[in-house]
Formats: structure tokens, C-alpha cells, sequence
């Protein structure tokens, strides 16, 4: 029970670390297009 939380708890951190490394790509990728 335990090791299946923390499992859906490290598949969440994964996830958001992946959203927040996309996110600061694009911004990088406009920061260089437009800046």
C-alpha cells in the first residue's frame, strides 16, 4: 500500500518536473526568436 503511494507520488514528481523543463524550453526557445 505504502510502496504504490510513493510510486504514484514519484510518477507525479516526474511528470511535473517534465511539464516545468517543457515550459522553460519554450520560454527559452521565445526568449530567443523574439528577445
Amino acid at each position: 500500500m505504502v510502496s504504490k503511494d510513493k510510486s504514484m507520488l514519484v510518477t507525479g514528481f516526474k511528470r511535473l518536473v517534465l511539464v516545468r523543463s517543457r515550459k522553460m524550453k519554450a520560454e527559452n526557445i521565445c526568449n530567443l526568436s523574439f528577445g
